[in-house]
C-alpha cells in the first residue's frame, strides 16, 4: 500500500502485477491506516476527510468531513486502536477525534492542544492516545477520561510522528528540528527503579528530567 498525491495505491507484496489505486480524495492523502484485523483502510486528507475503504474488495466504506474546511486546514494523520474498536484523527483545527469504527460516529473530541495536530498513535493496551503537535510538544491522553496525561516537550521544532514501543512504555517521536526522541511513558516503572537504585526519592529537578510533565509527588512509598 502506499501514498500518492489524491490516490490510495495497493501493491502486492511480492512484486507481482500493477498496483491497485483508488481515488476518492479531492486533495493530497496525508496518512493511511490498515485497521488490525486486516478487513479495512483509513486515510486522511488534505482535503478534510476521512476515508475507510474495504481492503479485500478495495471499494470505499464511509467518508467522514473531519477538519472544519477553513484555508489551509486537514486531517494529518489517523490510528486505529489495538482492539478495532476505535479511530483516532489527528487535524489542522488543533483537535483529535475518536471515531467509533462500527458504527462510524464520533466518540468524542479531545480539544486543548495549542498548535495543529501533526500525527497520532495509541499506545499496545489502548488506555493512551499520543497526539503530535507543531507546537514543538507530544499530548498523552488518557482515553478513559478524556483527559491529558502529560506534555511532553523537547523538540526545538514541530513533532511530525509518534509510535509506541510494542510494550508501550516508550514513545518515539520525530520532529522537524532532524532529531528522534525516546521518551519514558511509564512513570510508576521509572520511579520503582529509582528506588531500588538509591532508596530515596527523586529531587523535583530529576522528575523532570526522568519523568518529564508529570506532577511532582513522591516517588518512593518508603521514603
Amino acid at each position: 500500500m502506499k501514498l500518492n498525491p489524491r490516490k490510495l495505491s495497493f501493491w502486492n507484496a511480492r512484486g507481482h502485477g500493477p498496483p491497485v489505486r483508488l481515488t476518492g480524495h479531492t486533495d493530497r492523502v496525508t496518512d493511511v491506516a490498515y485497521s488490525p484485523d486486516g478487513h479495512t483502510v483509513a486515510t486522511s486528507g488534505a482535503d478534510n476527510k476521512v476515508i475507510l475503504w474495504d481492503a479485500a474488495l478495495r471499494t470505499r466504506l464511509a467518508s467522514r468531513t473531519v477538519a472544519s474546511g477553513a484555508a489551509e486546514t486537514g486531517v494529518n494523520g489517523v490510528a486505529f486502536s489495538p482492539d478495532d474498536r476505535t479511530l483516532a484523527t489527528a487535524d489542522d483545527d488543533r483537535k483529535a477525534v475518536l471515531w467509533d469504527t462500527a458504527t462510524r460516529t464520533r466518540l468524542a473530541t479531545l480539544t486543548g492542544h495549542s498548535g495543529q495536530l501533526r500525527a497520532v498513535a495509541f499506545s499496545p493496551d489502548g488506555r493512551t492516545l499520543a497526539t503530535a503537535n507543531a507546537n514543538k510538544s507530544v499530548v498523552l491522553w488518557d482515553l478513559a477520561r478524556r483527559s491529558p496525561l502529560a506534555t511532553l516537550t523537547g523538540h526545538a521544532r514541530q513533532v511530525r510522528s509518534v509510535a509506541f514501543s510494542p510494550d508501550g512504555r516508550t514513545l518515539v517521536t520525530g520532529g522537524d528540528d532532524q532529531t528522534v526522541m525516546l521518551w519514558n511513558t511509564d512513570p510508576q516503572h521509572t520511579a520503582a527503579q529509582f528506588c531500588a537504585a538509591v532508596a530515596r526519592n527523586l529531587t523535583p529537578q530529576e522528575r523532570q528530567r526522568f519523568i518529564p510533565g508529570t506532577a511532582y509527588r513522591k516517588t518512593c512509598l518508603m521514603a
